[in-house]
């Protein structure tokens, strides 16, 4: 890019022009399976060792890193989630073994970067292909350490080991309620008991875990948010829970509408800018 162009010649780009919301169609497709970033343009600062890990609770500092996704698109039905809308509702894969030599690449060329972490929103779903990535790692003998992102409703201890084997130090749970009425308002695909029965599979391993939850979802009273907090501190042990006040609503998803049926936003409210859901103390 030189700077020269016109913003409606680049496929599928959203943008803001006199105050109006813009999005060019998509002029052609994208094979997902080939396609790698060039790593050339990164900005140096961001790959200074010591890096401040301000959200990791469990270490005081994070060595740089880098990132990557294996896939696009999802079919899990989270009411809060847009990626059905930015990325589509299939999947489209990287062949496994691409995806262990991008890895290995990308290390090559930049001796800084002491970790990787795929960025995938749920890595593990569907579960089938990210045990074929995993695999691909072992039989590359990639040596970083690296973490990712997993969905609860895939997660067996044949998994968990096999993750430890290809590196993985450290997965981030989507877990998003402690409570039988959050997980079934945020339309998450499983209930309390398997949030225990996961937890006890990775407390039992050498991986690091970390619940990732939202307080005051849908269905959450004060009442509720009170038990699911006994309900963690009873029956979980993960190395840190990372929790956030509230949901940023996006437009044309459940959330959306529950928030508008319970009057705290306006039908015609645009989500362009960010909102958040936060329920109601009754």
């Amino acid at each position: 890019m030189n700077g020269k162009g016109k913003l409606e010649e680049i496929s599928g780009l959203c943008y803001i022009r006199d105050g109006k919301f813009m999005q060019n169609p998509s002029f052609g497709s994208v094979d997902v399976s080939t396609v790698e970033p060039d790593r050339s343009i990164y900005d140096p600062q961001y790959f200074v060792d010591t890096v401040s890990s301000s959200t990791d609770l469990t270490r005081d500092t994070q060595p740089a890193i880098e990132t990557l996704q294996t896939k696009r698109g999802c079919k899990l039905y989270c009411s809060y989630c847009i990626i059905k809308k930015t990325e589509g509702r299939g999947n489209r894969f990287k062949e496994p073994a691409l995806v262990a030599n991008e890895i290995k690449q990308a290390m090559l060329n930049n001796p800084q970067v002491k970790e990787f972490e795929i960025v995938d929103a749920t890595f593990n779903a569907p579960l089938d292909y990210a045990t074929e990535v995993c695999e691909a790692m072992v039989r590359a003998k990639l040596t970083t350490p690296w973490y990712c992102q997993l969905s609860p409703t895939a997660i067996t201890k044949e998994f968990v080991d096999l993750l430890a084997r290809a590196g993985c130090i450290r997965v981030d749970l989507g877990t998003d309620a402690f409570s039988e009425e959050g997980l079934e308002h945020l339309i998450k695909g499983f209930d309390q008991s398997r949030v225990v029965e996961v937890d006890k599979i990775l407390s039992a391993s050498k991986l690091e875990h970390t619940h990732c939850v939202f307080l005051g979802a849908p269905g959450e009273t004060p009442k509720v948010l009170k038990d699911s907090i006994e309900f963690s501190m009873k029956y979980l042990k993960p190395n840190q829970i990372y929790a956030n006040l509230g949901i940023r609503i996006f437009g044309n998803t459940k959330l959306q509408r529950i928030a508008v049926k319970k009057g705290i936003i306006q039908k015609i409210t645009t989500c362009f800018f960010p909102l958040s859901m936060l329920n109601p103390k009754r």
